[in-house]
């Protein structure tokens, strides 16, 4: 009777082991490598075959320092009133003879706008612009008798212009007079236009739970027109910091995590802290040291790989 519950004790093992084994499929070929493990089950480094690498397809980056900024993205348009609006007359009388100038262009300081001829003298003297600006008006026709009263042309200056941008009640805390914005239209969508906040209106809107802001915008290129929309983007802090893409950082169980590099074939699991995203990074708060290296392509297979370590391929109890 003992010889045979022996035997069959010997027989259950050896079918156990089997069965473990023929769990692992060829595609589960990458866990095959080594992995340190603490006592309590953590992996803490992945050590990978040249072979495996090339499978998951890794690349690394190094950790560096870069310039970001957190913003918060309102909307809004140009604004449809200018308080640099200019109006041209000449100080002669006399016929107008010549108007150089059209509707919508863009004159400088010193351009001449029309000649006109002087009853007086008989001579055809330039009527000169004394602003930079916008042509919206024009009061002006060759034959037409004009004298010092008549207001020949109107021209806007718009190498400022002013916005405004709805901000939700709860977003006002963030925002401050002089505060710094960035903006974009959907006519130059990868030129950024720069201005700062002047005004924040003392009423919030009944209905949108929203307030009105406004600021003053660098329009030099003059691109930006009036009643045109446009993307904001409220600097709400800036600085340098450790930096890495987006793509590199995974999230397992409640942390987030990146791959570090400590030598060829081994990469550790690290726990970071991370901040704000600002075109295509996102700023390390803690966790990581300048000059260490990252894998950025490839990562997401890497915590595939650290999820099955630490559940034992398949053979866990």
């Amino acid at each position: 009777m003992i010889r045979i519950t022996v035997l069959w004790l010997i027989t259950f093992m050896l079918f156990s082991v089997t069965g473990c084994n023929k769990g692992k499929t060829a595609g589960a070929q990458i866990a095959e490598d080594k992995h340190g493990k603490h006592e309590e089950g953590e992996v803490t480094a992945l050590t990978l075959s040249d072979e495996s690498k090339k499978t998951m397809g890794l690349s690394l980056a190094a950790i560096t320092y870069r310039n970001m900024e957190d913003t918060l993205a309102v909307t809004g348009e140009v604004a449809k009133d200018t308080d640099k609006t200019y109006h041209v007359s000449t100080s002669a009388q006399g016929v107008i003879a010549a108007v150089r100038v059209q509707y919508g262009d863009i004159v400088c300081k010193g351009d001449t706008l029309a000649m006109i001829r002087n009853t007086k003298t008989g001579n055809n003297e330039e009527i000169k612009s004394d602003y930079n600006g916008f042509i919206i008006g024009i009061n002006a026709f060759v034959d037409q008798y004009v004298d010092n009263l008549t207001s020949l042309f109107t021209i806007a200056d718009i190498s400022s212009i002013y916005a405004n941008f709805d901000i939700y009640e709860k977003d006002t805390g963030k925002v401050y007079v002089g505060q710094r914005i960035k903006v974009t239209t959907m006519a130059y969508p990868d030129k950024f236009f720069s201005g700062k906040i002047n005004f924040i209106s003392p009423r919030i809107d009944d209905k949108t739970r929203t307030i009105k802001v406004r600021a003053e915008i660098d329009n030099s290129s003059y691109l930006l027109k009036y009643n045109m929309f446009l993307n904001g983007h409220i600097i709400i802090s800036d600085g340098r910091y450790i930096v890495v893409p987006i793509n590199a950082v995974q999230r397992e169980k409640e942390k987030e995590i990146v791959f570090v590099s400590k030598g060829k074939n081994e990469f550790e699991p690290r726990e970071i802290v991370t901040g704000y995203e600002d075109n295509g990074f996102v700023q390390v708060k803690r966790g990581l040291r300048s000059g260490e290296e990252i894998v950025v392509d490839g990562s997401f297979l890497l915590k595939s790989e650290l999820l099955k370590s630490e559940m034992g391929e398949g053979c866990a109890d």
